[in-house]
């Protein structure tokens, strides 16, 4: 009798070679984009990103919610990437555990205020909820600025009542009323962050802040300060003596 047929062996696609050669694991998380194949259009996102030292967990998330704004608004200026950029890096951050660089960073890098950087969050909130995490984080950012900013009014106010803007005295004449002012303010805020455990409560601050106020008036001589605070410190002086 004839041989049987021989079959010609078929050859098994390689999608089907890939998903036998290697079965998938129904626990298995799925494995996160290649590095090179991030999916960025934007080179200045990637070297933000850098900047910021954050991992391509958070970068892919951050893009795919610009994504979505993009969608929304249609065209992006240019100078405005940028600020949506970082805000959607800071929402992703958040939301994954992986801050990676400060507040101030963030604002360093984006050169942008703390009220721009609240009204940018608002504006993505309205096309891309923001989730209650990230909320949080941004209500206690807004609490710690409105307390500053009642300080430091407060604070210049009270300055311009303590500090003689022109000093008779030509030795004391070197010491400029603004620099002085900001060295005290500086001094506040690093002892604020040091020593309160509750930084955004008005009165304790505010205590602080008269503590270091009196500390600088010590400091400085008596001609370059007004009435009643001359003539106390150098009283002050006599005492020690």
């Amino acid at each position: 009798p004839p041989p049987p047929p021989v079959m010609a062996p078929t050859r098994v696609p390689r999608k089907a070679e890939a998903t036998c050669s290697a079965p998938a694991s129904a626990d298995a998380a799925p494995s996160p984009p290649a590095p090179d194949r991030l999916p960025f259009a934007e080179t200045d996102f990637v070297a933000l990103c850098d900047v910021l030292r954050v991992p391509d967990s958070v970068r892919v998330t951050a893009w795919q919610s610009y994504e979505k704004v993009l969608c929304t608004r249609g065209t992006v200026e240019d100078h405005l990437k940028k600020e949506l950029w970082g805000i959607c890096i800071f929402a992703a951050a958040a939301d994954l555990d992986e801050m990676t660089f400060t507040f101030t960073e963030l604002l360093k890098c984006l050169s942008i205020s703390i009220c721009r950087f609240i009204d940018l969050i608002e504006e993505k909130d309205r096309i891309d909820t923001i989730s209650t995490k990230v909320d949080s984080i941004i209500l206690r950012l807004k609490t710690k600025y409105d307390v500053l900013f009642a300080l430091y009014q407060k604070f210049e106010r009270t300055w311009g009542q303590i500090y003689v803007e022109q000093p008779s005295d030509q030795n004391s004449s070197e010491l400029s009323s603004s620099l002085v002012l900001k060295l005290c303010w500086i001094t506040f805020l690093l002892a604020k962050g040091k020593v309160l455990q509750i930084e955004d409560d008005l009165v304790i601050s505010f205590q602080l802040l008269l503590c270091v106020l009196d500390y600088f008036i010590k400091l400085l001589p008596p001609a370059v300060l007004k009435e009643p605070y001359s003539k106390n410190l150098i009283l002050f002086f006599l005492d020690e003596e």
